[in-house]
């Protein structure tokens, strides 16, 4: 087993004014010789969609035989912005936003998703490098927390009575977190190719503008004129279908594809492409405290989740594709 290879670089601002710490840095690494699955047993050609490819495999006898092979490579990018305000005057807060982008053409061994190669005997897993299953762009998270000036201990009305009972102890908790979506395969409307796993090609890399006009290889697909909701996410007129499986020949000349650049052709474009939605979710918390003896207190608190009831447009993953 090869030693995997990692090198990463760290470097990082830091600026500390009274009572607020900012930060700013940047992550960058690249590994080698990851472990990745591979099926050696895969089709040696392309051919007709109602050929039957078990018979140009390299086994014939055998169907998808999967192995673990140190091939793998992967690359990782994260910036890094925080902002903390240190408790004071009731008040603190903690800020962070990541920007961050992971490539690799390393299937994850042990069922992780992100799609299939297209067939690593016809096409070097180089050449499927692309977005990370778990790559997401951006993320930002807020956490604050607020204290009332009112009470026993506190700035204004610190002694017991009606007024402490009524305005004092009183503090807020927010929490905000947003995040950009992963990415997902797009499949084909098609018969395609028996012998590999073909993707959708992406025409127009602002897939998720609405309107346009269908390509020609999928003339019947509808341009929608809103996109990013439950019913169309992305724009199926940004995308076009490789070559039919059904323009190989039966038999004889022609019948057997695996000229690297015809094999592209029939298997369309590389995994995980397309970003599906993003989150967002608003949380707050709200805290009363009693003073009951000298430094014991009881707390009345009342969590409230997802505040603005934000609906998950997710894309399902694993065995599922998004077809246009």
């Amino acid at each position: 087993m090869p030693w995997q290879r990692y090198r990463q670089k760290t470097p990082d601002i830091v600026k500390s004014p009274k009572n607020i710490a900012a930060s700013i840095g940047y992550v960058g690494t690249t590994s080698r010789h990851l472990e990745t699955k591979i099926n050696f047993n895969n089709p040696e050609a392309l051919q007709n969609p109602a050929n039957d490819a078990q018979f140009v495999r390299p086994f014939p006898d055998f169907s998808a035989t999967q192995y673990m092979n140190y091939a793998g490579e992967s690359s990782y990018n994260f910036l890094h912005a925080t902002l903390q305000k240190r408790f004071s005057s009731g008040l603190s807060f903690l800020a962070t936003y990541t920007w961050s982008h992971s490539l690799d053409d390393s299937i994850q061994p042990l069922g992780g998703y992100g799609g299939p190669y297209r067939n690593t005997n016809l096409i070097p897993i180089k050449d499927d490098y692309s977005n990370s299953e778990f790559d997401v762009r951006q993320r930002f998270h807020f956490n604050g927390f607020y204290q009332l000036p009112f009470g026993v201990g506190h700035a204004h009305l610190n002694h017991k009575g009606i007024a402490d009972l009524i305005a004092g102890g009183w503090a807020a908790d927010l929490k905000f977190s947003a995040e950009t979506g992963q990415p997902f395969n797009v499949t084909p409307d098609i018969s395609t190719a028996s012998g590999g796993n073909a993707f959708a090609i992406i025409t127009n890399r602002n897939y998720l503008a609405p309107g346009g006009t269908p390509n020609a290889t999928n003339p019947n697909v509808k341009c929608p004129t809103r996109t990013r909701n439950t019913t169309n996410w992305y724009n199926p007129c940004a995308f076009s279908n490789p070559l039919p499986g059904s323009t190989i020949p039966r038999s004889g000349a022609g019948s057997l594809v695996s000229n690297f650049t015809q094999v592209l052709a029939y298997l369309g474009g590389k995994r995980n492409e397309v970003y599906g939605p993003g989150y967002e979710r608003v949380s707050m918390s709200i805290f009363k405290q009693f003073v009951t003896y000298r430094e014991q207190h009881l707390e009345l608190r009342v969590d409230i989740f997802n505040v603005l009831m934000a609906l998950d447009e997710k894309v399902e993953r694993g065995s599922f594709y998004a077809a246009f």
